[in-house]
């Protein structure tokens, strides 16, 4: 049930008390459509934010020096600055 709405984790009790008995699990879990029906991630606009203010950063190698790294985390740092 939790794939077909697109949940990939759950955690807790939000779905039920954890159990070993799997006579007690249901096929199906109403507040949990409810919660899915509500869920912000769908919202387009933060989507399009997102996506309009990602950016590529190059990996650093591990092989790369110290100062390789920090010289990125530098450039990085940078950028976000300026967005």
């Amino acid at each position: 049930m939790c794939k077909e709405l697109g949940i990939d984790y759950v955690q807790g009790f939000l779905v039920a008390k954890p159990t070993t008995n799997i006579k007690e699990l249901k096929s199906h879990y109403i507040h949990i459509e409810e919660i899915s029906k509500k869920d912000r991630r769908k919202n387009v606009a933060d989507r399009t934010f997102i996506n309009n203010n990602m950016f590529y950063i190059k990996p650093v190698k591990i092989s790369s020096s110290i100062m390789e790294l920090i010289n990125t985390i530098r450039r990085i740092t940078r950028l976000i600055l300026y967005l």
